[in-house]
């Protein structure tokens, strides 16, 4: 087995087939994050809560999720039937990197974005307290 740590084991375009249980552990992965997509998805309406930004937090996750989990699944298949290019490794490198650049993403829009919009808030319902509807 090559060095799993070494650029030319994910960048090749010359297929050395997955063992089964990598596929195995990849085919679980990514149906995993799909099964946690749309689990996030529900999550909202089984809490009854009122929280918009809470929606929209568990929306992104859902989405990105999901997303990543079905085009993994995607590569997993052509990887198990050995298509050239398709079915590289370096698919699974990409893939993992958009991963953490959207979980980034999702975590500086709960950090930053959403107490402004928090207060934003808090500021109208103090506001709202006072004037005549």
């Amino acid at each position: 087995m090559e060095n799993i740590f070494s650029p030319s084991y994910w960048f090749t375009l010359r297929q050395i087939p997955l063992s089964p249980e990598g596929l195995h552990i990849l085919t679980g992965f990514f149906a995993g994050l799909v099964v946690a997509g749309f689990v996030l998805r529900l999550m909202p309406q089984l809490l009854k809560g009122k929280d918009v930004l809470f929606y929209r937090i568990t929306a992104k996750f859902s989405s990105c999720f999901v997303t990543i989990g079905i085009i993994g699944l995607l590569f997993t298949f052509f990887a198990r039937e050995a298509t050239r290019v398709l079915g590289a490794r370096f698919w699974f490198v990409f893939l993992g990197i958009l991963l953490v650049a959207w979980i980034g993403y999702i975590f500086n829009f709960a950090a930053r974005v959403v107490p402004k919009r928090r207060k934003k808030i808090s500021e109208y319902e103090q506001k709202k307290r006072y004037l005549p509807s």
